[in-house]
């Protein structure tokens, strides 16, 4: 048994303090996570920007199809115009079409979906 006012921990270490932390919690006792700046931007950025796009899934595939498309149609005539063959306007412009449909089609919202819920409308 030490003696009174003696420490019984060795001089070499200290003596650990545990600090009781609480986590914040919500009126249902589940704990409530802090998000950080870049978190909370890049939910912003989905919600506002990128969800439209993720409700409306099959206009925004069928868009991409066509952009897709229409620039390896686009690029094989050029390679093509190298190689020797003829380039006409009608296939520059028949591909130029199936691109901008293609963005037309990523811009547009399903018919089954409705204009609050493609975020259109307020």
């Amino acid at each position: 048994m030490p003696a009174p006012g003696h420490n019984s921990t060795p001089p070499d270490r200290a003596p650990t303090v545990r600090i009781e932390t609480r986590r914040a919690e919500d009126l249902t006792g589940r704990p409530v996570i802090k998000s950080n700046p870049i978190h909370r931007a890049t939910m912003k950025f989905v919600a506002k920007k990128l969800l439209p796009y993720l409700i409306n899934w099959k206009t925004t595939l069928i868009g991409i199809g066509l952009v897709a498309g229409g620039i390896s149609g686009l690029a094989d005539h050029l390679v093509g115009a190298v190689d020797g063959k003829p380039l006409t306007f009608e296939a520059i412009q028949l591909h130029l079409a199936a691109i901008a449909g293609g963005f037309a089609a990523i811009i547009a919202r399903d018919a089954d979906k409705s204009s609050q819920d493609s975020t259109i409308r307020k």
